[in-house]
């Protein structure tokens, strides 16, 4: 798989061809995201957990991948942003656009130091989403959307699923 020009790499694609550390060495830029390819937005930190013990499977060794699955997610998506948009962002500082989700998250397990990367691949995939800001703006609070009419569109989507189930 050839890299695209940017030098960035899509990380199912990545991670199918080479390991996650050989990649990693190459000093591509490589990552997940919410482009609905494979995942859609609520579940988009579930490749990166997928990343990790796909990686841990296909080696036979509980050990590798799981600090390149964190660095894609907490450092990569912020780098890619910084060299492919003008607007500073990927960290909560004053002149940095921010985007913010807040989930109702109760670990099974303490939350202590050294632990946060373990909740983040392994917990937080699983949490309702509580509360979601973009740019200043607060798109859902109390896990309900507030820009859209989520009863509506579901409704809509029901109806066209019957349309395709009478195709078939």
């Amino acid at each position: 798989m050839p890299p695209l020009s940017s030098g960035l790499t899509h990380l199912a694609d990545a991670q199918s061809q080479f390991g996650l550390d050989h990649v990693e060495q190459t000093g591509l830029s490589h990552t997940g995201g919410t482009d609905q390819r494979r995942y859609p937005a609520p579940q988009a930190g579930m490749q990166f957990l997928h990343a990790h013990l796909l990686q841990r499977a296909t080696r036979r060794d509980p050990r590798v991948a799981f600090v390149e699955a964190c660095t894609m997610l907490l450092e990569n998506n912020a780098g890619i942003c910084a060299r492919c948009f003008p607007e500073p962002r990927g960290k909560l500082a004053p002149g940095q656009l921010a985007d913010v989700a807040i989930f109702d998250y109760v670990p099974t397990t303490p939350l202590e130091d050294g632990r946060f990367l373990g909740h983040l691949l392994y917990g937080l995939n699983y949490a309702r989403v509580h509360t979601t800001i973009a740019r200043g703006n607060v798109l859902m609070r109390d896990s309900r959307i507030l820009t859209l009419d989520e009863p509506a569109i579901c409704a809509k989507a029901r109806e066209a699923a019957r349309g395709v189930w009478k195709r078939f």
